[in-house]
């Protein structure tokens, strides 16, 4: 029983250390694409985009590694990539509501809640008897 649970865990050590290593290559073929292009992401979004490359994580990592939202977002989406999955991983990359909503192109909006203030409790009807 114990080799077992020892096996179960250098497997599952090996999965993470995949997913992790997917993430970097990711990172380092945008990095480098982007440096043969004059750091021009647009070229290198719609490469990935033709690919196949999940367009979620793509923008979310191209955001994280400082590439402006907006320009990211857009060049994803003229590349054909499905517009609720450049929105998704713009947010997951950092960009904010605001930086979307400025975003021409991108057709998002987010109308955030107006504020409401609570509901003052009215002192002469309490429900403890006196």
């Amino acid at each position: 029983m114990k080799k077992l649970y020892i096996c179960m865990i250098v497997i599952c050590a090996f999965v993470l250390q995949g997913v992790a290593s997917a993430e970097d290559t990711l990172k380092d073929d945008i990095i480098k694409q982007a440096a043969a292009n004059n750091n021009d992401i647009d070229p290198v979004i719609k490469e990935f985009i033709k690919k196949g490359t999940d367009p979620r994580e793509l923008v979310k990592t191209c955001i994280q590694l400082g590439f402006e939202a907006c320009k990211v977002a857009t060049s994803a989406l003229v590349a054909g990539a499905d517009r609720q999955l450049v929105i998704f991983g713009a947010l997951d990359g950092g960009a904010t509501n605001e930086d979307l909503n400025r975003c021409e192109g991108l057709g998002y909006s987010y109308d955030p809640p107006a504020n409401i203030d609570p509901p003052k409790s009215n002192p002469t009807s309490s429900s403890v008897p006196k």
